[in-house]
């Protein structure tokens, strides 16, 4: 059952990311996928590479080219921490914040959208009720078997992505 349900996991990654892409294409939002989590992960405070990489669990290697490119496109800047010289905090420029306007995180013409109005808000509720305990326990398992899962904050990587996004719990069964 572990390898069907990481199957269909990857499947449904693999087509919010279509959706994602051409959504981002037909709206000429100029920005990846992955640059577009960037810019969403900054939307509400500033990050370092570290804070986002722990957030997105990307590893920093691949968050850096992502940010020179957001930088030479005007949409984020690169700033110094006054109390800490070795911290380069980012944060969104204007220009970042209007192409988050212009590009919501979901679409009603999404397919996962559609997808889960279909379903009934009974039926969304209860998949999401499982997916979050399903996500805890791995997280938690992974803390117990020696993974690193604790981040900023002392916050596990759902709620990290959940805080960097402004969607609490209570918010998540929406859309």
């Amino acid at each position: 059952m572990a390898v069907r349900i990481r199957v269909l996991a990857a499947i449904i990654n693999k087509l919010a990311a279509r959706d994602l892409e051409r959504r981002l294409e037909a709206r000429n939002a100029g920005v990846s996928g992955v640059q577009y989590f960037v810019l969403q992960t900054l939307k509400h405070r500033c990050r370092t590479i570290s804070d986002m990489s722990r957030e997105m669990m990307l590893a920093p290697a691949t968050l850096v080219p992502v940010v020179d490119a957001l930088e030479r496109k005007g949409l984020v800047e690169r700033n110094r921490d006054p109390h800490d010289r070795r911290r380069v905090p980012l944060r969104l420029t204007e220009d970042g914040l209007a192409t988050l306007a212009r590009m919501p995180l979901v679409d009603q013409q999404d397919s996962l959208v559609r997808s889960l109005a279909e379903m009934g808000n009974e039926r969304t509720v209860q998949l999401w009720e499982l997916l979050h305990d399903l996500v805890h326990r791995m997280a938690g398992r992974a803390g117990r078997d020696g993974g690193a899962v604790e981040g900023a904050h002392g916050l596990a990587p759902l709620e990290q992505a959940e805080t960097a996004h402004g969607l609490g719990a209570e918010r998540w069964p929406e859309s």
